[in-house]
């Protein structure tokens, strides 16, 4: 399948071998040259902002997910605090890695965004 870059464009096209011998390559734009696959896939892949987007992206997602983590600890330990005990071991360790790990990411959110 023959891939297209035309001179205003940087994504390529592509027609398939039938639409090359209907003669549809009249169709692209004005200018455009025939890449080879490697080129076409060069074009095709993420910019370095964009990757950076998404792990920007997919931190956030983290985050998101850690906080729900600690919603059942946070309870154990405001439970057992406000009925004058000592909250449970467990729970607060709990709580600390949660908020280990998210600091870790907040951190690594942080160097992606100055």
């Amino acid at each position: 399948m023959p891939h297209y870059k035309s001179p205003n464009d940087s994504r390529p096209h592509w027609l398939s071998d039938e639409d090359v011998a209907n003669g549809c390559e009249a169709m692209l734009p004005v200018g455009s040259v025939e890449i080879t696959d490697a080129d076409a896939d060069m074009l095709r892949a993420p910019t370095p902002e964009q990757v950076k987007a998404a792990r920007i992206t997919d931190i956030d997602m983290e985050l998101i997910e850690i906080d729900a983590k600690g919603a059942r600890p946070s309870r154990e330990i405001t439970a057992a605090l406000a009925a004058g005990s000592q909250p449970p071991a467990a729970a607060v360790q709990k709580l600390a890695d949660l908020e280990a790990q998210a600091e870790s990411l907040r951190s690594e959110r942080r160097s992606l965004t100055t």
